[in-house]
């Protein structure tokens, strides 16, 4: 039998492990706002006044927590992958937020 065996450090693995959870924090965050863009405005608003504050300080620490997971990117494609990933999901998640918490009326006021 011939080949290559692929080592991988614990190190490694953690690293993957931390970014493979927060893509599937974020998208189950994404999914929940998604199901609050479906919500009549009342409903939308009710939530909004009585969630969007946690949200805003949630997506804010979850920026700050992925930020240091990327601060040691290396060049595995599997990690290369799922940072790629992450930053495109929570930046599609994070303009949700702001389409829901920061209205055009409320930029206004």
């Amino acid at each position: 039998m011939t080949g290559t065996a692929l080592f991988v450090s614990g190190h490694e693995v953690s690293q993957k492990t931390k970014l493979f959870l927060k893509v599937r924090e974020i998208k189950g965050i994404k999914q929940v706002l998604s199901q609050v863009e479906m919500m009549s405005a009342v409903e939308r608003e009710e939530w909004i006044e009585e969630y969007g504050d946690m949200i805003n300080d949630a997506i804010d620490r979850f920026v700050s927590d992925s930020q240091f997971s990327l601060e040691n990117i290396f060049t595995d494609d599997e990690v290369l992958y799922l940072s790629q990933e992450l930053v495109t999901t929570l930046k599609e998640t994070i303009q949700t937020v702001e389409g829901m918490l920061y209205t055009q009326a409320q930029l206004e006021s």
